[in-house]
């Protein structure tokens, strides 16, 4: 989304304005961040900012399913145009719940 708007737009099955380019450039970025925030705290030790950023990834990408399935039910955009996307984001959601329920708790 973040390099290839238009691209992103004509899949999700919606018409690519310049406004719509802006904002998947946008939700594009924040999710490239997440990302490399994420591969940079790969093999961190578990700590309370491991524990939080686990909790933001959780929540950013629950938040992603909760509005793009509500996107879809109000029929903005198709359900079979963001199913892989939900995929994507649920196995993400899964992920950082089991990691976060795995951790020791941190020393003080």
């Amino acid at each position: 989304m973040l390099f290839f708007p238009v691209f992103a737009a004509t899949n999700f099955g919606i018409t690519a304005t310049p406004q719509i380019s802006q904002m998947l450039r946008s939700v594009g970025g924040v999710d490239l961040c997440l990302g490399i925030l994420s591969l940079l705290v790969y093999n961190e030790p578990d700590s309370k900012a491991l524990r939080a950023i686990l909790i933001v990834n959780f929540l950013s990408h629950l938040i992603s399913i909760i509005v793009d399935g509500s996107a879809s039910f109000m029929g903005a955009i198709a359900f079979n145009k963001i199913a892989p996307g939900l995929v994507a984001h649920l196995f993400i959601v899964i992920g950082a719940l089991v990691y976060i329920l795995k951790m020791k708790p941190a020393k003080r």
